[in-house]
């Protein structure tokens, strides 16, 4: 395929690509030419495809004629159907057509499924840039939310039982040791020995009572945490100083990676809704996997990916829905409150608001 090697430079999954694999690229995609006012995706398509801007100008909105909401415009160097390529959606959220005259990458899934499988580095270009992404405008939808959502009072731990001066006499003259209050510890009986060995040596393992923090908002813990046993609710606190509740975490769920995702701190506070176990993975190893290119680099972007997507479409629903009942269902003209097309429905409507 000829290109000017300027038009490709603009694109940003691209960076840090060298000449060869450029190329590699650029051949399962497709170049078109596109003249103004051309319908290049419909929402509720299932297609599958993606486009990568490479001069001109898009438009992403929803809506019937007459009665459209446009979401964002896209220009160079930017893409459109990441999330459905990536199958975090399962059909378009929202329909594209070019404002301009425009040039376009289109990329199949076909030909996305042939640079995965031979592990090309623009996966992990595209992934990181869709992880990044999903998790700023989570966090963008929930600054909004803490300022329009009712919270609650966070979950009050178990009352602890401490052994009165009498029952450690007692205990002591039959020669027994009295139980000792414990608080979140790490837990040596219950290791990490399911995990590769390469990521057991870097897991802390803890157990957490019901009520206890496991991670607070802009607190100092920045590791990510993987749940083994029991429930963790996850939180967002609110201008009122009570917490919006935002889901329940179960055995498998990852979460805390927000702050490695951003390289900032955490934004949301993570809580034990009863007694549980979790693993620590180190804030680093997130980090270094948001666009790492090692096979266990691809695992832990992949769970990071999917568990963004999902809280992210959770966020558009709860914001839409709040808006929605803020304003009396003027707030917007979609109907359907899907990922990102509530999201961006719903930043329409709370412009005041933000």
């Amino acid at each position: 395929m000829s290109f000017d090697p300027r038009l490709i430079a603009g694109l940003r999954t691209c960076h840090g690509l060298n000449g060869s694999q450029i190329e590699s690229f650029l051949a399962t995609c497709t170049m078109v030419r596109v003249g103004p006012g051309t319908l290049l995706m419909c929402r509720g398509d299932v297609d599958g495809s993606m486009l990568f801007v490479l001069d001109g100008e898009l438009e992403v909105f929803i809506g019937e004629p007459g009665a459209e909401l446009v979401l964002r415009e896209l220009t160079r160097g930017q893409h459109a159907g990441a999330s459905n390529l990536l199958r975090l959606t399962p059909r378009r959220v929202a329909s594209v057509r070019s404002v301009s005259e425009a040039t376009l990458l289109v990329l199949e899934r076909p030909g996305w499924e042939r640079l995965v499988a031979s592990r090309h580095p623009i996966v992990a270009n595209l992934e990181a840039e869709v992880l990044q992404a999903k998790v700023r405008e989570l966090h963008e939808m929930l600054d909004i939310l803490r300022r329009v959502s009712p919270g609650e009072a966070l979950p009050e731990p178990d009352p602890v039982i401490v052994p009165t001066f009498m029952q450690r006499l007692s205990a002591r003259l039959a020669g027994r040791r009295a139980p000792p209050v414990q608080d979140a510890a790490p837990d040596p009986d219950d290791s990490a020995a399911h995990f590769p060995p390469w990521l057991a040596e870097k897991v802390e393992t803890m157990r957490f009572r019901k009520g206890e923090l496991l991670i607070t908002e802009g607190g100092d813990r920045r590791d990510a945490f993987l749940v083994e046993r029991g429930l963790v609710g996850r939180y967002r606190q609110t201008m009122r100083d009570d917490f919006i509740p935002l889901g329940r975490m179960g055995r498998g769920d990852l979460g805390g990676f927000e702050a490695a995702v951003e390289g900032s701190y955490p934004f949301m506070t993570y809580v034990a809704l009863e007694d549980c176990l979790v693993h620590f993975l180190p804030y680093d190893l997130c980090a270094d996997a948001v666009i790492g290119r090692t096979e266990a680099d691809a695992e832990l972007r992949a769970s990071m990916l999917v568990t963004a997507a999902n809280w992210h479409e959770a966020a558009s629903r709860r914001l839409f829905q709040q808006l929605m009942h803020r304003d009396g269902g003027r707030g917007t003209n979609s109907s359907q409150p899907d990922d990102d097309t509530a999201w961006r429905s719903a930043w329409s409507a709370a412009a005041s608001v933000a």
